[in-house]
């Protein structure tokens, strides 16, 4: 999970960063104050966590380069920096990538993250706070690279992370708990979700919140749940490795009439012929790059399963880190077949689950795979159909994965040239559910609220 994105004297996160987004009148108010650092009400850390909390200063940052062992690796499948102090304390700095404009950058490659600290010279020019940040070359993530970690004055309208410090005794969290596991709502309803902390004493956190179906029911980023189509999903708080569900299900008032009807269309149906306008040119590779086994699965029934088989670079080749999904192979009814795709990795998908299997009817499965989703670059998501006449792509679109809803089941994925046309909408024709409806697997076009 990346976390939120936010300007620099901002409190609330943002999905877009532009100039005008940015309010004047607080530019002034620390030009004019000579203020060097944040005060409370401008500080994210301190208004979402607590008076408790604040973001650490630059100067705080430095210490941290000057006095302490910088390891960059992998902890909970994401990268980041271990950083390690003289008395053998540590901490993990995820890296989070950075927002620019709409765009999403370098996830995996370093660290960007907002100090407290500003650099407010002169009214004339850009205003600019300092970040903390460090970059690496080299290809190979699971390597010391050559690191670059430094502070640095930026456009304060840029998106970053937070790291929030505090000076309190920290007391962890063992469990978190949610006011309700069940919320029956109809259409255009709000009500507010609540998660507390057991202990009730413990170091606060920050909840996260999010929806496995957006089109039925959308939450944000304070639990407030607004019901959007008749249907149902799972509400989630999470924090850190804590979740708690809430079910939902929305039914329409009697007097509803809806302001638009989505478009539905049929992607595939068993026995039917598979329609390739819905399946882009895959990304194939030559036989003699050396692949390695990530991992091997047998699904469905001892009568009619199959098993999968997903396989990754080694270490090293083409400059991608090992794991990287290459080929998929399928071993169904006495046969084998092989898709090859760049796009599939193996700690990006579904929460860190390699694929999703979900059986249709009688001896049908369809297999979701999906792709990483880098920058400005969307990943791909692939849908295979496999059954005893053997297994066939169905789907292979780019696109940016929002949700997914295990009961009843629909993935939310929006074009990755989406448009926002308001701060929170997106253009109709640009998000869809994919689901399954009498065996058949289907797309319709929806209406997605976002902050």
């Amino acid at each position: 999970m990346n976390g939120d994105f936010f300007a620099w004297g901002e409190t609330v996160p943002r999905k877009e960063f532009v100039q005008n987004y940015y309010l004047k009148p607080k530019q002034d108010h620390y030009y004019e104050g000579k203020l060097t650092v944040l005060e409370p009400s401008d500080d994210a850390a301190t208004v979402l966590w607590g008076e408790d909390w604040r973001l650490p200063t630059k100067e705080e940052f430095q210490e941290l380069i000057d006095k302490c062992q910088w390891e960059w690796k992998q902890q909970d499948y994401h990268w980041g920096y271990k950083v390690t102090g003289q008395n053998g304390n540590s901490i993990f700095l995820p890296a989070g990538g950075f927002k620019m404009e709409r765009r999403w950058l370098y996830e995996s490659d370093g660290l960007y993250y907002w100090t407290g600290s500003c650099k407010f010279e002169d009214p004339e020019r850009e205003p600019k706070a300092w970040q903390f940040c460090s970059t690496s070359d080299g290809p190979d993530k699971s390597k010391n690279r050559n690191m670059i970690i430094t502070l640095v004055p930026l456009s304060i309208q840029s998106g970053r992370s937070i790291r929030p410090v505090t000076e309190k005794h920290f007391v962890p969290i063992s469990d978190i708990t949610l006011n309700r596991t069940e919320l029956k709502m109809t259409i255009g309803d709000e009500n507010t979700l609540t998660a507390g902390f057991i202990p009730e004493d413990a170091t606060k956190k920050n909840i996260y919140w999010r929806s496995g179906n957006s089109a039925v029911a959308y939450v944000d980023i304070n639990g407030k749940v607004t019901a959007i189509s008749d249907g149902k999903c799972t509400i989630t708080a999470v924090c850190g490795e804590f979740k708690k569900e809430c079910q939902v299900t929305v039914v329409k008032p009697q007097d509803y009439v809806p302001v638009k009807q989505g478009k539905v269309t049929t992607i595939y149906e068993f026995g039917k012929e598979v329609n390739d306008s819905l399946i882009d040119e895959f990304v194939d590779y030559p036989d003699s790059l050396i692949l390695k086994e990530v991992f091997k699965t047998r699904v469905g029934s001892i009568f009619d399963g199959f098993t999968v088989t997903l396989s990754g670079f080694e270490r090293d080749a083409r400059d991608r880190d090992p794991g990287d999904f290459c080929l998929v192979t399928i071993q169904t009814a006495g046969k084998e077949y092989q898709f090859k795709n760049a796009d599939w990795v193996t700690n990006d998908l579904f929460e860190n689950n390699y694929f999703y299997c979900l059986p249709v009817g009688k001896s049908h499965y369809l297999l979701f795979l999906r792709g990483f989703d880098y920058g400005c670059c969307p990943g791909v998501l692939t849908v295979l159909a496999v059954d005893k006449s053997g297994a066939r792509v169905v789907y292979n679109k780019e696109c940016t994965f929002d949700e997914l809803n295990i009961e009843p089941f629909s993935i939310t994925i929006q074009h990755w040239y989406a448009e926002y046309v308001s701060k929170y909408k997106v253009d109709y024709s640009s998000a869809y559910n994919l689901f399954v409806e009498d065996g058949v697997l289907k797309m319709k076009s929806i209406e997605l609220l976002r902050e």
